[in-house]
């Protein structure tokens, strides 16, 4: 009797009976494990669909930029931008004007980008789905636009 469950171990034996005599006991250990599994391969998904919206989030608000020139409390003159893009041929820069304003008594976040010096650095796309045609893109006037949370303008 060279038969191989008689080769292995006692407690292999065992249990190996113990399961077979307890089949759903062993249908149900296989199915939690799989579905520990499952949860983990899923909490790591989640994890990573987040972190990659997170940096997509930053990279779409930052930009390129790498260097940036901040004015302090009294601000910065008008024409050192003019003095860096023209003067010292800097293209690939680009103002942004950031700051808080009151407005009715409501306090609001003023965000100010040139859009044409940022175009190397920003990407403000419009997202056209499969449905729409070129008809319905160059004819929507802003008005009918309606944007919803997670849309690219």
């Amino acid at each position: 009797m060279n038969s191989s469950i008689f080769n292995m171990p006692t407690l292999y034996r065992a249990s190996f009976a113990y399961l077979w005599r307890h089949p759903w006991q062993l249908v149900l250990a296989l199915l939690g494990i799989c579905i520990g599994v499952a949860v983990i391969v899923a909490v790591d998904l989640a994890n990573d669909s987040s972190r990659k919206a997170f940096l997509l989030s930053m990279s779409t608000i930052n930009g390129q930029a790498t260097h940036q020139i901040v004015g302090g409390p009294a601000g910065l003159d008008e024409d050192l931008y003019t003095t860096l893009r023209v003067d010292l041929k800097l293209r690939n820069i680009a103002p942004v004007i950031d700051g808080y304003i009151e407005y009715d008594g409501t306090v609001l976040h003023l965000l100010g980008v040139d859009l044409f010096a940022e175009r190397d650095f920003r990407e403000y796309t419009i997202r056209v789905t499969p449905n729409d045609t070129q008809h319905d893109i160059q004819h929507d006037s802003p008005n009918d636009t309606q944007q919803n949370d997670g849309d690219s303008v």
